[in-house]
């Protein structure tokens, strides 16, 4: 790589992990102007205005993690009254839509289900090979055309990107999709993963496979 390319390569998005020790902590934080979310992160202080960061969000009282982008939009600099140093950041990506109301859900105490806006989704319960690092096998006890969520494996990390190889009952090969992980739990072992879908065929058998299993519940 010569100087100049080196010159023209982005930075890495800055990850802030952000311990919650309850759903309520939360929620303190959060404030929805209507047209977009927004939360207050004393950990992202170092963080500039404007800057794209991701924030990791790990409930400590649930073990339950969720990644969310977001945009710096502004930040306080010193401690007023009751109020901490900290950035405010607006969390506006439509695609992120589905996850920011799970982890609301979440902090609010209710059961939590990560829906894409892509159709409906399906309780089940099949095989599933999990690529990432080295293989392992579990279970997909959650599908819908635009991710799963899997069970019996040790989660990847927020953000990782995998294979998985699924097994529905009455196929004889193998569907392989890549997606990532935007959601994780360590105990019972879970992870929601978010399927990229490129091309138009697979995303007619994700969609086939879903219906069947519909009907078969």
């Amino acid at each position: 790589m010569t100087t100049d390319q080196a010159d023209l390569t982005p930075p890495p998005i800055k990850v802030v992990t952000v311990h919650l020790k309850d759903g309520a902590e939360l929620l303190a934080r959060f404030q929805s102007t209507g047209h977009r979310d927004e939360i207050f992160v004393p950990e992202a202080l170092d963080s500039g205005v404007g800057e794209i960061v991701l924030l990791d969000f790990y409930f400590d009282h649930s073990g339950y993690a969720f990644r969310v982008s977001g945009e710096v939009i502004s930040r306080r600099l010193t401690r007023s009254e009751n109020l901490s140093p900290g950035a405010r950041i607006a969390l506006s990506r439509e695609d992120e839509a589905p996850i920011r109301q799970m982890i609301l859900a979440h902090a609010r105490g209710q059961d939590i289900e990560y829906r894409p806006r892509t159709g409906v989704r399906v309780l089940c319960r099949f095989p599933v090979r999990v690529i990432h690092r080295r293989p392992a096998r579990g279970e997909v006890v959650d599908l819908s055309p635009g991710g799963a969520r899997v069970v019996g494996v040790d989660p990847a990390p927020l953000g990782s990107e995998l294979e998985l190889k699924l097994y529905p009952p009455g196929t004889l090969f193998a569907l392989s999709i890549v997606g990532k992980v935007v959601w994780e739990r360590a105990d019972p072992a879970a992870m929601g993963v978010e399927f990229r879908l490129d091309k138009p065929r697979l995303k007619k058998k994700i969609r086939d496979l879903c219906d069947r299993l519909a009907e078969e519940v």
